[in-house]
């Protein structure tokens, strides 16, 4: 006989909150290193490193899609790299905290999988968690500069549905 997965909304234990609270930063130190500022919710963007792809054809095709800067003529974007990295860091605290089980390296769980298990398919982060993974997605591994900054309010969207669940236990 199958099990039926438990779907809805679940209220994680104050313990499991944290461990996501906690590995979550890995992910915010990412876009701050990046030039966003997570006290503004806005992102710097003369901070923010720079990729220029050298094909003039690329420019001239997909600069407006990316970010033009129509000061230096180049388009401004992000390396994709950084963001797994960031993600692959984040997975593996969560493994530590053994919020989730060990994984195979070509079997990572997307985060939404992730939000899903912890928080149930159905509670109001998941959404934000779409979006956001859909933001990062980026095209020929390099990320556009709106993308991005969509990316990041997004994550500052997920930080503050987290931050509501860990009040609940502080009123308790």
């Amino acid at each position: 006989m199958l099990v039926k997965e438990q779907t809805g909304v679940r209220h994680p234990r104050k313990e499991v909150l944290e461990a996501v609270s906690g590995a979550l930063e890995e992910i915010e130190a990412s876009f701050e290193m990046m030039g966003f500022s997570s006290g503004k919710g806005e992102a710097f963007q003369e901070e923010a490193p720079k990729v220029q792809p050298e094909n003039k054809e690329y420019d001239e095709t997909y600069g407006d899609e990316y970010g033009a800067d129509e000061g230096n003529g180049g388009v401004e974007v992000f390396q994709r790299e950084h963001i797994e990295v960031a993600i692959d860091v984040f997975l593996s605290r969560l493994v530590q905290e053994r919020v989730i089980k060990k994984y195979k390296r070509k079997q990572q769980p997307s985060l939404e999988d992730i939000f899903e298990h912890v928080f149930g398919e159905n509670h109001e982060i998941i959404k934000p968690v779409q979006i956001f993974e859909e933001h990062i997605e980026g095209y020929f591994d390099l990320i556009g500069y709106e993308d991005m900054e969509l990316a990041f309010g997004e994550l500052a969207d997920i930080r503050r549905i987290i931050d509501k669940e860990l009040d609940q236990y502080a009123v308790k």
